[in-house]
């Protein structure tokens, strides 16, 4: 099952209690055993910064398999800390694909991504649901695929 969020969580804070929010639902309805230890749940956070007060949205690196919600806020803090830098330094900012190493502290390149089909939307067969949940007085949507082989 994949689980994919609207682009408008706005810090760290944010996505960890979006995670938990979402883990709870998951493990009241009894659809995942919510173990992050065993891999049975895990996160991915596309992490893109910008000016404030702009809406353009900038190149996004993507952090994979995030199985605890401490990696999660560690690597999308590191992360923005990372493109701002990089902003500051007038470098520019490429598409990729990062794991986190939690011993150091530090994304780590996996491989880059050109165009948005890099990244990896390729199940043709799959029911998507709407989820939508309210967050802090605010209303969150998500949407829940669940892939197939036919």
């Amino acid at each position: 099952m994949e689980i994919v969020s609207e682009p408008d969580i706005r810090s760290p804070l944010e996505a960890v209690n979006y995670a938990k929010e979402l883990h709870s639902v998951l493990t009241y309805l009894d659809v995942n055993s919510g173990d992050m230890e065993k891999g049975v749940l895990r996160f991915e956070a596309n992490v893109s910064v910008r000016v404030a007060g702009s809406k353009h949205l900038n190149a996004r690196r993507e952090i994979k398999n995030l199985n605890s919600f401490k990696s999660l806020q560690r690597s999308i803090e590191y992360e923005i800390e990372q493109q701002i830098a990089a902003y500051k330094a007038n470098e520019t900012i490429k598409q990729e694909t990062l794991g986190w190493d939690e011993a150091n502290g530090k994304t780590i390149f996996q491989r880059s991504k050109e165009h948005s089909h890099d990244y990896r939307y390729f199940f043709p067969n799959r029911i998507c649901l709407q989820l939508m949940f309210m967050m802090n007085g605010k209303r969150k949507f998500s949407q829940i695929c669940l892939s197939y082989l036919i």
